[in-house]
């Protein structure tokens, strides 16, 4: 059975700076279930990766940081050229 959790599809957010959808829903989940399992993925010698939710929001902050260090801006575009997994959904999510 499949849990579906519901989300406001409006959230209120301070400031100017643009809504990023991802960013919200890990940080949010992150907060209330650190432990909780966000990402499950299966490696081509099919070992099994599980990421939770706590150390997805760290990796999507490190990776966040390393862009601005490296002195991408917003706006800025960026080519992401990875394979699936993980990984994929750090550097996305810290991306958008």
């Amino acid at each position: 059975m499949t849990t579906v959790e519901t989300v406001p599809t409006t959230p209120v957010l301070p400031g100017p700076e643009p809504f990023n959808a991802a960013e919200w829903l890990v940080t949010r989940h992150a907060r209330a279930t650190p432990e909780r399992t966000a990402i499950t993925a299966i490696d081509l010698d099919g070992s099994v990766r599980t990421v939770t939710y706590g150390d997805l929001d760290a990796a999507v902050r490190a990776f966040a940081a390393a862009l601005v260090a490296a002195g991408v801006r917003p706006e800025e575009r960026l080519l992401l050229c990875m394979g699936d997994g993980p990984e994929l959904v750090t550097a996305s999510s810290s991306s958008a």
